[in-house]
């Protein structure tokens, strides 16, 4: 069987949001899992989307390559590593099963 299935980002529209939490309401025998931003609404989104599952998963990312943490975000590395930290706190509130992701891991700095 399939143990976790991305379901979608529920912030990125209304129809998102109510086909994640059809598939969390409906799956039984597979985690369901929310894709967010590192941004309190966004992990609001999930978790809200993902409530009606016994158990879920909250998959939150944030970029960190040079050329997106200063063109994209506009932002101090320093600033990124703190994004991140809230994001999986924050996302701890809804549920213990977080995943965190590096957008564009392959482009960021081995010492990053």
């Amino acid at each position: 069987g399939v143990d976790i299935i991305e379901a979608g980002f529920p912030v990125s529209s209304p129809g998102d949001f109510r086909s994640v939490q059809m598939i969390a309401k409906e799956v039984k025998n597979s985690i369901v899992c929310g894709l967010s931003r590192a941004l309190p609404g966004d992990i609001d989104a999930c978790g809200q989307a993902l409530s009606v599952a016994e158990q879920f998963r909250i998959h939150t990312f944030i970029a960190t390559s040079e050329i997106h943490v200063g063109a994209k975000l506009r932002k101090s590395q320093d600033e990124i590593v703190d994004m991140a930290v809230a994001a999986v706190k924050h996302a701890r509130k809804y549920t213990d099963d977080v995943e965190f992701s590096c957008e564009d891991a392959g482009r960021t700095h081995i010492d990053y």
